[in-house]
């Protein structure tokens, strides 16, 4: 863990992870209510091996996965977290990008909202190229940072947007491991 853990881009330099090249990725989405849920529950359809959520992006979204060597994944939580009174952003890991996405197959489905992947161009990420680090486990569903006005903005620099540490929970937010 960072000894100054002010700020999220301290505890990535000092895991070694150059803030430059980490894209921050916040997943909230409107459509999905359980969003969260689904996270803290482990449920394979968010985070597994093969075309989950979080593997599954639109072409059109920037910057892309792959323009970063490493993408830092956080997850809104819609209520406050320990009687807090704003809705938090809650750590869930780092993944690193090690190749291109693949085009999504006939019949590739994002388990999640049910879109047609394919129908929809979208890319995947499969798990030869985008795989979980372990880089600042020990924080994932601990730590909370301050996400700041830009809450709306799923994809961020680390390097523009230096979020500072809310806190970090003695105890994980993730139910499932």
């Amino acid at each position: 863990m960072a000894t100054n853990p002010d700020t999220f881009n301290a505890m990535l330099t000092e895991a070694g992870l150059n803030p430059d090249s980490v894209l921050l990725v916040r997943h909230a989405d409107p459509r999905l209510p359980n969003l969260y849920q689904a996270w803290r529950d482990g449920d394979p359809r968010f985070d597994g091996l093969d075309a989950s959520y979080i593997r599954i992006q639109s072409p059109t979204r920037k910057p892309a996965y792959e323009q970063a060597t490493h993408v830092s994944m956080f997850i809104g939580v819609a209520r406050g977290v320990r009687g807090r009174p704003k809705p938090e952003t809650v750590f869930m890991g780092i993944y690193e990008v090690l190749g291109p996405p693949e085009a999504a197959t006939p019949g590739t489905v994002d388990p999640l909202t049910r879109e047609d992947a394919h129908k929809a161009g979208f890319l995947v990420y499969p798990a030869s190229t985008f795989r979980l680090t372990p880089s600042l486990a020990d924080l994932a569903g601990r730590l909370l940072v301050d996400w700041g006005d830009g809450y709306k903005a799923r994809h961020q620099w680390a390097r523009a947007r230096n979020k500072p540490v809310a806190d970090i929970l003695p105890f994980s937010l993730r139910w499932a491991r």
